[in-house]
């Protein structure tokens, strides 16, 4: 009876220790995986798109705020450099329960997680990307524009255009609408647009100016959206550029306080790991100020 006893305190010793082992997680146990998207809206925390792999209902696979991530590296740290966005790692981390900070994602209140440790995952594979992977019906817009994000047509080395996301929200009586436009923008130049959208150049189209903004120069302004992601519905809205589209826009290019005609080809396209990247395909700047200029041709 003894050694029945004896063996069955060992058996409970070896269960305890073996779930208390399972239960505890040490500094450099990795129970997430992420990848890192970016920076928040008007602060300086990084955001996360977390996969929970560790089963803990505390923190569920989505997007977060991360506290104190750049100090918490073992190893190679990808935030010392350019380009860590879409850097694929894991990590340890808490949920905070109570944060005051001021900070929004894509115009979304996101929760925060101090993170405890991290490692770059070394499975960095091309085309796959936690974004798509936690979001497989959908793609999150991000800040970042991968391509031609600046461009300068007239090669002075003065930036002429950007593209780049703007969030902005609207408010009705009993409705919020919180959007992501993905907008060219401007640099003391003007872009050819009617009715709050871009007008699509075709080709042999003239863009005439004789020096006085007036009549339908009025229509050119300083920059203008492409496309707008509707965080309500998670969906895009390509009414005004498509994703794979090529179009023309007509251009007012300042240089020397005085304005030259210019057209710039571009393409906007979403890839299979949901970046939004901008690809110029030709450009031309009449030399000539208050001259006149044919779209498509040089």
């Amino acid at each position: 009876m003894a050694n029945k006893n004896f063996i069955l305190i060992y058996i409970t010793v070896i269960v305890l220790a073996s779930c208390s082992k399972t239960n505890t997680l040490n500094e450099t146990d990795y129970p997430y995986e992420a990848t890192i998207v970016g920076m928040g809206d008007k602060c300086s925390y990084y955001v996360l798109n977390i996969l929970n792999i560790s089963g803990d209902i505390i923190i569920h696979s989505g997007v977060y705020f991360a506290n104190e991530l750049n100090s918490k590296f073992h190893g190679e740290n990808p935030l010392t450099g350019s380009g860590y966005e879409g850097t694929r790692i894991k990590l340890n981390c808490s949920l905070i329960k109570d944060q005051t900070v001021n900070c929004e994602f894509m115009g979304q209140i996101i929760p925060f997680v101090e993170v405890i440790a991290a490692s770059v995952d070394e499975n960095q594979e091309e085309g796959v990307d936690q974004r798509k992977k936690n979001n497989s019906s959908t793609c999150l817009p991000f800040r970042k524009v991968y391509g031609t994000n600046q461009y300068d047509i007239n090669q002075d080395s003065i930036t002429d255009i950007e593209f780049i996301f703007n969030n902005w929200t609207g408010y009705n009586e009993d409705s919020v609408w919180t959007f992501s436009d993905l907008s060219i923008n401007s640099f003391g130049n003007l872009i050819f647009f009617t009715d709050g959208k871009p007008v699509t150049a075709l080709r042999g189209d003239t863009i005439k100016y004789d020096g006085i903004l007036s009549g339908d120069w009025d229509n050119f302004r300083p920059g203008t959206y492409l496309l707008r992601y509707w965080h309500r519905t998670a969906t895009w809205d390509e009414t005004y550029w498509k994703f794979g589209e090529t179009g023309y826009l007509k251009l007012l290019i300042s240089s020397d306080n005085l304005y030259h005609t210019a057209w710039i080809q571009f393409s906007v396209d979403l890839d299979s790991s949901c970046k939004c990247s901008v690809t110029v395909l030709d450009s031309y700047f009449n030399p000539l100020p208050n001259q006149n200029c044919i779209v498509g041709l040089k």
